[in-house]
């Protein structure tokens, strides 16, 4: 059985858990990704070819994210020396009374700095003259313009992320579901059950994981600090109210 310690595991890897498991590699931590299909597969949201990526949100925390996805990215192409972010721009279109209120983006946008455009149905039909062959982008349509809309390469980009983090030595368990979470030792780490490993004792905070097929588990010491989980539960908030607000408005 292997003898190697992980101080973090991460449990799934499309492309938010291959993220996790890159950035953590990068940084020097000893790290093991379970999923429970195979590397690349299709059965979540992190296969196909590309997914949005934007800096227009409803509100500035959004918005604020979205500067450090752009920023995370940008670290992940320059280790990868090849491009991931394509821009192309992007309009987000708003008829009059619509059910979603466009001036939260507006201000959201405006109070983080970011540059972008307000432009009538004319402006959006003369610059993108697709739109002007129909009705749907006519009348009172307003919509927000940003040039730093683009698209990301959802599979190939997880791809990306999993062999820069195999260069960093971050060890991958594809095809290995994970049957259970627990903590131990009073919250100084915990254990990943699956069905490959036998149980062994756990240290400190780390525990050996086996490299046959007959048994092993890996020490789970994940803590996020209480900031982070103060922002994550504020963005929580802030969002069950937005969509909240969005109902009333079509009801």
């Amino acid at each position: 059985m292997s003898g190697r310690q992980f101080q973090v595991a991460v449990v799934g890897l499309g492309g938010l858990g291959s993220a996790a498991v890159y950035w953590l590699a990068r940084r020097g931590i000893d790290v093991v990704g379970f999923d429970r299909f195979e590397l690349g597969h299709v059965r979540g949201a992190s296969h196909d070819h590309s997914r949005i990526i934007r800096r227009s949100y409803h509100t500035p925390g959004y918005v604020a994210l979205t500067e450090g996805a752009y920023d995370a990215w940008r670290g992940v192409e320059a280790d990868a020396e090849e491009e991931i972010i394509l821009r192309t721009g992007g309009i987000d279109l708003f008829p009059a009374g619509a059910a979603i209120d466009p001036e939260p983006y507006r201000t959201s946008l405006v109070a983080c700095g970011v540059e972008h455009e307000w432009i009538d149905a004319g402006e959006v039909r003369r610059r993108w003259p697709a739109f002007a062959r129909g009705t749907v982008v006519d009348g009172d349509v307003m919509a927000i313009h940003s040039a730093e809309t683009g698209i990301v390469p959802a599979a190939r980009g997880t791809s990306v992320l999993q062999r820069l983090a195999d260069a960093y030595d971050a060890e991958f368990r594809p095809n290995t579901p994970v049957r259970e979470l627990r903590p131990v030792r009073n919250g100084d780490g915990g254990e990943v059950e699956t069905p490959f490993v036998r149980p062994r004792p756990v240290s400190d905070q780390v525990a050996s994981i086996g490299g046959d097929r007959q048994g092993g588990k890996a020490a789970l010491d994940a803590q996020l600090d209480q900031e982070a989980l103060d922002r994550l539960e504020q963005l929580r908030v802030g969002s069950r109210a937005h969509r909240a607000a969005a109902r009333r408005r079509a009801s």
